[in-house]
């Protein structure tokens, strides 16, 4: 789900999300939205052996989104 500003603008509108741990049935309806409206997460993916690099992106908020590590292929 991509929101831009102006969307927000117009009405009394917000976006919100938690910043404590949330119960159990709050995290299965959260999941289980995400899965029927196809809600996926902004990642960057870094291989294992850049695990490093990706750390040093995110300690300086130079990553997109989030910082994924990849094992394998």
């Amino acid at each position: 789900m991509q929101i831009f500003p102006w969307q927000l603008f117009r009405g009394r509108r917000s976006v919100k999300g938690w910043t404590a741990r949330p119960s159990k049935n709050e995290s299965e309806d959260a999941l289980n939205f995400s899965v029927i409206s196809g809600v996926l997460p902004m990642i960057e993916v870094f291989p294992l052996e850049q695990a490093a690099l990706a750390y040093e992106k995110m300690m300086t908020a130079k990553v997109h989104f989030r910082s994924v590590l990849k094992i394998g292929d």
